[in-house]
C-alpha cells in the first residue's frame, strides 16, 4: 500500500492490488536457489500470494519458485518477493503459463463462492 496525503492532512493508505484475492490457509513450499523452505499460504490472486512465517525467511526482491496444491492439482511457478512486513510476505508471480492462469482463475472463483455468506451469489 502507498500512503497519500488527504486534503484533511491525514495520511491515507492506498491499495495497489490489481486482482481480487481469496483467503486460504494451507502449506506452501518454496525454493530459493538450492534452499528449500515452507510457509503458510494465506491469500491468493492472479497476481501473487500472501505468505506467513516463511522458514527460512524470504528477503525482499528474492526470486523464488513456489509450489502448492490448487484444486487438487500441484501448481509450481516462479515468483519474486515484493513485500515483507514481519512474518507476512507478499510474492508476485513472474510469468504464468496459460494453463496455470486458467487453473488460478478457476480456483479463485471456487474459493470466492465458498467464502460468500449464504444467500449471496
Amino acid at each position: 500500500m502507498d500512503a497519500k496525503a488527504h486534503p484533511s492532512g491525514l495520511i491515507v493508505a492506498e491499495e495497489r492490488r490489481k486482482h481480487s484475492r481469496v483467503t486460504l490457509d494451507q502449506q506452501l513450499e518454496f525454493l530459493v536457489g538450492q534452499m528449500k523452505g515452507k510457509a503458510r499460504l494465506r491469500d491468493l490472486s492472479l497476481g501473487g500470494l500472501g505468505l506467513e512465517s516463511p522458514d527460512p525467511p524470504l528477503t525482499l526482491g528474492a526470486k523464488t519458485r513456489v509450489s502448492f496444491m490448487l484444486g487438487g492439482k500441484q501448481l509450481e511457478t516462479d515468483a519474486v518477493v515484493t513485500r515483507h512486513d514481519g512474518d507476512q510476505v507478499g510474492v508476485e508471480f513472474i510469468q504464468l503459463a496459460p494453463h496455470e492462469r486458467f487453473g488460478l482463475e478457476e480456483s479463485i472463483r471456487y474459493h470466492a463462492q465458498r467464502s460468500k455468506p449464504r444467500g449471496q451469489g
